[in-house]
């Protein structure tokens, strides 16, 4: 991970720090099970329904414009969103780990900055970090603009991962490979996600689209599909209220178009950052 420096700290040991306590993964209390309503990841993940698994999954998103107006936006440690496309994390009794490409946009002292972040990684049964990378550069930059449209997509080849990030408002394109440890990864979910990795930054829609994702055994597909390949899990990001109330709702997803793989992600205003 690079040396980019916000609010006074490397982004890099921020990262760091929030997959050591399992911010950026489902936590491992979970088992790596998704159960809606229960973590804070919000969007659509898919699940192998036979002996396969996932080879690939893309998805294209636009950089939602954040409301930084509030309490927590106005403050040096800000609040944060993230928007990707990733492999593994979600199904039940597989490794906790997960490999995810996609942007982080926040609020730092009362206004937005966009980042373009990625986190390869893995732990072991106890929960163990073993691996982990970040950041994808595009074009000499890892800033994208709100609005930009983007194309995040996880694939493997074996035990080799590839991240790549296209930013189709610029035409920039980058990428990032690395080796899975040995038994560290499934390949078993494949998602299109927004992430409260900390304090959620507020927001009103986040618009995805394209996205699909790849079995071994030939299959491609909308991560909703009609066919026997796999099962769809619909996720509400779930985060704290402003009184102190967990398990509230903080964006709820749309209803998914299997044509074309499209859904939306609609902020509902009622979590701790909006105060």
């Amino acid at each position: 991970m690079g040396g980019w420096k916000r609010g006074g700290r490397s982004r890099a040991a921020a990262l760091v720090a929030a997959l050591a306590c399992g911010a950026i993964a489902i936590p491992a209390a979970l088992g790596g099970s998704v159960t809606p309503g229960q973590i804070n990841w919000g969007g659509y993940t898919a699940l192998v329904a036979q002996s396969q698994t996932f080879k690939s999954v893309t998805s294209t998103f636009t950089i939602p414009q954040l409301d930084c107006s509030g309490t927590a936006g106005q403050q040096a440690g800000g609040t944060l969103l993230e928007l990707w496309s990733g492999l593994d994390g979600a199904y039940p009794g597989a490794p906790v780990s997960v490999e995810q490409v996609g942007v982080e946009p926040s609020c730092h002292l009362g206004a937005q900055v966009n980042p373009t972040a990625y986190a390869l990684q893995w732990v072991n049964k106890k929960g163990k970090i073993v691996h982990v990378v970040g950041q994808v550069v595009l074009n000499g930059t890892y800033d994208l603009a709100t609005g930009d449209s983007v194309t995040a997509t996880v694939s493997h080849s074996g035990t080799l991962v590839t991240v790549t990030l296209r930013d189709n408002s610029t035409g920039s394109t980058g990428s990032v490979s690395a080796t899975c440890p040995k038994k560290g990864c499934a390949y078993k979910s494949a998602e299109a996600i927004i992430e409260a990795p900390g304090p959620i930054a507020s927001f009103a829609t986040v618009s995805f689209t394209a996205s699909s994702a790849t079995d071994s055994l030939g299959h491609t597909g909308g991560l909703v599909t009609s066919g026997p390949w796999w099962n769809t899990e619909q996720l509400t990001l779930i985060g704290t209220d402003a009184h102190g109330n967990r398990f509230t709702p903080c964006a709820t997803p749309g209803p998914y178009d299997a044509a074309a793989g499209a859904f939306t992600m609609t902020g509902t205003g009622r979590c701790v950052t909006g105060s």
